[in-house]
């Protein structure tokens, strides 16, 4: 297995600092995010001292608080309905079962 993929890797939790770092709230799997938030998140360190991204990206800021208003409830209720009402394979179901009693009915 490769570097990312074998088991213990830190992948997942490299992406969702990444997605909260740049506030891609939609995309994030918030099954790590209690673990990502313990990183310096709005920092990069430069030889071993961190530093604020807003010093070289002015509004880095402002566009995160703007991005989280936009997506936080939206990227919540997503995580929410996939993984505890299982909506994807609910879909998938109901396209298996459902789609061939219409096809039937419609013929």
């Amino acid at each position: 297995k490769g570097a990312s993929t074998r088991p213990g890797s830190k992948q997942e939790i490299d992406r969702t600092i990444i997605e909260l770092r740049y506030g891609i709230y939609d995309k994030i799997d918030y099954n790590h995010v209690a673990r990502a938030t313990t990183y310096a998140l709005h920092h990069v360190f430069i030889d071993g001292v961190p530093r604020p991204i807003e010093q070289f990206a002015p509004g880095y800021r402002e566009m995160v608080t703007e991005r989280l208003k936009e997506w936080k409830d939206k990227g919540v209720k997503k995580f929410a309905l996939g993984k505890v009402f299982k909506v994807r394979e609910l879909k998938a179901w109901a396209k298996g079962v459902i789609k061939p009693v219409y096809l039937k009915l419609k013929s």
